[in-house]
């Protein structure tokens, strides 16, 4: 103890200054106060005075821009847009895979607001706006129309879906920007048919609608993952800040390109048509460097799998490159999930006794389909105890008890987070009445 502190002692005598940030409520860009260790004496400067790590700075840029550009570093300007757009402590603070993330995510919001004025333009246009003789208020009470229906059509949608958003984000931010493309498209074929124009365009807002419903919701589960320093709400906060640099640039191009592709519904259509297929690709490298951690049905059967025929439990790295997210892949189709109960005559009690015992319970049919029903007060390790045994059942094995704490054992190893999972629906699981202990 006492040499390790003649240590430290040693290292502080050759320290000169002491440095502290000094937030600003106003400028993205800190004051420092640096204290002079021989004299004691402060004095304050501004945040382009300290010297930072400039490597650490192209690194961030890289992540933003894909490519180091020296200019920004140089000038300190880099600081001010990580400062804005990344999470504090990156590149420490974030999964390796978010700077791809945010690169794709940014493409994608640009592109998305590109198209966005081409449909807009249309519609303006379907509408009366720009013509002479138009009734303005007949424009207006349309407008407002389909936007109402559309908010109606969004919240049912968004009922309906519920927990899908977390047990399936990535297929969720994928369709979100298919349904905003449809919308689009919808919103130019206005101007097609005019006299159709309260149709289309409130289908057009509902499916938007629902497109960023989509987006909004999946998005908590996704930076999830991607946050290391317990630092979701920052991770959000600067997912708002690159949408917002991505919408202002794909306006930009947008208003900039409107004049020269005019109001003819084929020279909107040839630009859009591209501008939707790109966004798409985007979109989809986007979600494909997404890493979730959390079992799904999906993952599960993969990671199950995977076990069955190796033994081994795949990190969930692995199982991401697997992982489908626009069709469905049912490894075991032959297993449904809390099914409609139709009859247990016979075994009812034995049925009961499995729930309150276990929180799950396993038939197996003539058909060969493998039944398993959750009760609602089922935990995660009951939920994946049950889809376990499940699975096993499915092949026509037989599995222990010792097996499956086998398999959770590897699977915490491998990263997994077992204490939450999305395996199942539980607005379907079992409820028993009157349960008596």
């Amino acid at each position: 103890m006492y040499r390790r502190n003649l240590i430290i002692l040693d290292r502080i005598t050759k320290v000169s200054d002491i440095k502290q940030r000094i937030p600003s409520f106003i400028s993205p860009l800190n004051k420092w106060r640096i204290v002079e260790v021989s004299t004691g004496k402060s004095r304050i400067v501004d945040d382009i005075v300290i010297q930072h790590d400039t490597s650490r700075d192209s690194y961030m840029m890289e992540a933003i821009f894909g490519r180091e550009i020296p200019r920004l570093s140089s000038t300190g300007l880099s600081r001010v847009i990580c400062k804005v757009f990344l999470p504090v402590g990156y590149p420490d603070s974030a999964t390796p895979n978010y700077s791809l993330f945010v690169r794709y995510t940014l493409s994608q919001v640009a592109l998305i607001s590109f198209t966005r004025i081409l449909s807009t333009q249309a519609m303006l246009i379907a509408v009366g706006m720009g013509h002479s003789g138009a009734l303005p208020m007949a424009a207006v009470i349309n407008w407002l129309l389909k936007d109402g229906i559309g908010h109606i059509g969004s919240l049912l949608a968004g009922t309906k879906i519920n927990t899908k958003f977390d047990s399936d984000p990535k297929r969720y931010k994928f369709l979100s920007v298919f349904l905003g493309q449809c919308a689009n498209l919808l919103g130019i074929m206005s101007l097609a048919r005019p006299g159709l124009f309260l149709l289309l365009t409130s289908l057009s807002s509902g499916l938007s609608r629902v497109g960023t419903l989509a987006v909004t919701s999946s998005r908590a589960r996704i930076y999830e993952d991607f946050s290391l320093k317990g630092n979701l709400g920052d991770m959000i906060r600067c997912s708002q800040a690159q949408s917002t640099l991505g919408t202002v640039i794909g306006t930009i191009f947008g208003v900039g390109f409107a004049p020269f592709i005019g109001g003819d519904i084929y020279s909107i259509l040839a630009v859009f048509a591209p501008a939707s297929v790109a966004t798409h690709y985007v979109a989809y490298k986007a979600v494909s460097v997404v890493e979730l951690s959390t079992f799904n049905r999906q993952r599960f059967e993969i990671v199950m799998h995977t076990f069955l025929e190796t033994g081994n439990v795949p990190d969930y790295h692995s199982v991401a490159e697997e992982e489908k997210f626009i069709l469905s892949n049912k490894i075991f189709k032959n297993i449904r999930i809390n099914p409609p109960i139709v009859s247990i005559t016979g075994m009812a009690d034995f049925m009961v006794e499995n729930l309150v015992r276990n929180g799950f319970h396993i038939s197996f049919e003539s058909s060969g389909i493998v039944e398993v029903y959750f009760r609602d007060t089922a935990t995660s390790d009951q939920t994946i105890e049950g889809m376990f045994f499940a699975c096993i059942k499915s092949r026509g094995l037989s599995g222990s008890q010792e097996e499956f704490e086998k398999f959770m054992i590897a699977a915490v190893a491998s990263g997994w987070r077992t204490s939450l999972t999305f395996i199942d629906d539980i607005d379907s699981r079992v409820i028993l009445s009157n349960v008596e202990n």
